[in-house]
């Protein structure tokens, strides 16, 4: 692979824009910090790449490619996926960049809203929570008629995710620690953050409701 590009980063580390040489297709690759134990990566790209295929029917997810070796200094192991973006001038656009730019209004923003709702819904049909939804893991993608809210969305990161079948997922933050985490990961539920609950279907739609109040629908 090459061509190298930072398109987001986060506490796991970074997702890079590549290009494969033998496809020559552009992926978004998952790279973990250097500073984590191996086994470690492995065990959460195996988990991750689980729920990516249990969910690879659905058009709202990126295709997953696989795992790979960017052949790095410490060739840790990586997860590939479709780039989801503009493929001119690489660039790929959160529901968040929308937002903040103010490009969302009347119909887009309506259409955008129903479409994050339908997807969420596909995904716990499909089994899963995804547990970190935010308005910058929706992917905003505008259609060749815009102006009459065509609009495509599709979910990234499911480094969080749980079955909804499998065991009950708390979360363990210290107490001192609740009241920033409550300020910095708005997206999580309280009751998830105090560790009185665990992730459910509910904290998916508290997460939504904050995703949904970002996101004017009133008409122009």
């Amino acid at each position: 692979m090459q061509m190298p590009t930072i398109l987001g980063s986060g506490s796991f580390g970074e997702v890079r824009l590549m290009r494969q040489l033998s496809s020559r297709r552009l992926c978004a690759v998952k790279v973990h910090h250097k500073n984590r134990d191996e086994k470690s990566i492995i065990k959460d790209l195996q988990k991750e790449t689980s729920m990516l295929t249990s969910l690879s029917h659905l058009d709202c997810i990126p295709k997953l490619f696989g795992i790979s070796r960017i052949g790095s200094e410490t060739d840790v192991p990586v997860l590939v996926q479709e780039f989801v973006g503009d493929s001119v001038i690489f660039k790929s656009t959160t529901v968040a960049d929308v937002i903040d730019a103010k490009g969302l209004n009347g119909p887009s923003s309506f259409s955008a809203a129903i479409r994050v709702c339908r997807t969420i819904k596909d995904i716990h049909f499909a089994g899963m929570i995804q547990c970190d939804l935010k308005t910058d893991s929706i992917m905003f993608l505008r259609g060749p008629h815009a102006e009459d809210g065509d609009v495509k969305i599709k979910i990234i990161d499911f480094g969080k995710a749980v079955s909804r079948t499998g065991l009950s997922k708390y979360e363990h933050f210290p107490r001192n620690e609740h009241v920033n985490i409550r300020k910095q990961c708005s997206q999580i539920a309280p009751e998830v953050v105090f560790g009185t609950r665990p992730y459910s279907l509910c904290t998916d739609v508290y997460a939504l409701g904050l995703v949904l109040s970002n996101v004017d629908t009133s008409p122009v």
